[in-house]
């Protein structure tokens, strides 16, 4: 009876034993299924917010492309963002329980660096709601005699538009700048208080302004303004437009003192329509 007992007892330490191994060797896997460096926190399955997984940062538009590329053929969707002189590439709009799902996908493509970012958007699940009755339609009123009144003319004139502000706020684009890649970009500046920059091969990002000295200097923002830069507007017309910026503020808050010191000439852009009908 002894040795039955202790052959039984045996049998059981040997199959906890292989049980723990063959989870560690399945955790093993899972992890060796996943990129060697993750930045940031995967998220548990609960979370209710969306994600964001970034593969890389680029100088060079071109290597942001190729990434970009590979990410589509594997049958994702990425995006880029600007950020400062970098292009990121990254894959947004992640369910959280989709994460690990998405890194193993992202790993299998050869990426073994990303980075880990919530989405400023949640992400709720809801049963859908009954539908509420509608409600039964009033009587219409009966029509009432029709009152013609005449409107007064307003006491005070409509406030002037401001001449300078409307000649920055146009289309121009970069002609000369000791910077050449920027060359041949096209500069939209909005009264509203935003800018879009569009490189030369059609890609258009989105930053803020707003001026710092009356039309001697503008600062501008990539990260609505926890920090940002100063132009000095060196030359301002209806024919030219000429600033030197000195960088934006990578490292911390607040205006930058980083002293780039690029140059930038601009020519407008002429958006109007043309007029093509012949002349009688």
């Amino acid at each position: 009876m002894d040795s039955i007992k202790a052959v039984t007892g045996y049998s059981m330490k040997r199959y906890i034993i292989v049980m723990y191994l063959l989870s560690l060797s399945a955790f093993c896997f899972s992890q060796q299924s996943m990129p060697g460096k993750i930045y940031g926190q995967i998220p548990n399955s609960n979370s209710a917010k969306l994600y964001e997984i970034q593969v890389g940062a680029f100088k060079i538009l071109k290597n942001a492309e190729d990434y970009a590329l590979i990410l589509k053929k594997g049958g994702m969707s990425p995006v880029y963002e600007q950020y400062l002189d970098y292009t990121r590439v990254k894959i947004t709009g992640i369910a959280a329980p989709e994460v690990r799902s998405y890194l193993t996908r992202i790993k299998q493509l050869g990426f073994d660096e990303v980075i880990i970012r919530e989405s400023s958007v949640p992400c709720t699940t809801v049963n859908k709601p009954e539908p509420k009755p509608k409600p039964e339609p009033k009587p219409e009123p009966e029509p009432e005699e029709e009152l013609t009144v005449e409107a007064e003319e307003p006491e005070t004139a409509p406030e002037p538009r401001n001449i300078d502000r409307d000649v920055l706020c146009r289309t121009w684009k970069i002609v000369n700048s000791n910077k050449g890649d920027y060359i041949g970009y096209i500069m939209v500046f909005s009264d509203d208080g935003t800018y879009l920059i569009t490189n030369t091969t059609g890609e258009t990002f989105v930053a803020k302004w707003r001026w710092h000295d009356e039309h001697a200097a503008f600062e501008y923002t990539h990260d609505n303004w926890r920090s940002y830069g100063r132009v000095s507007v060196h030359g301002l017309d209806q024919g030219s437009l000429t600033f030197n910026d000195p960088g934006f503020n990578i490292l911390g808050e607040g205006y930058s003192t980083i002293r780039k010191d690029v140059v930038y000439e601009l020519i407008p852009v002429d958006t109007s329509p043309q007029d093509t009908s012949e002349e009688e």
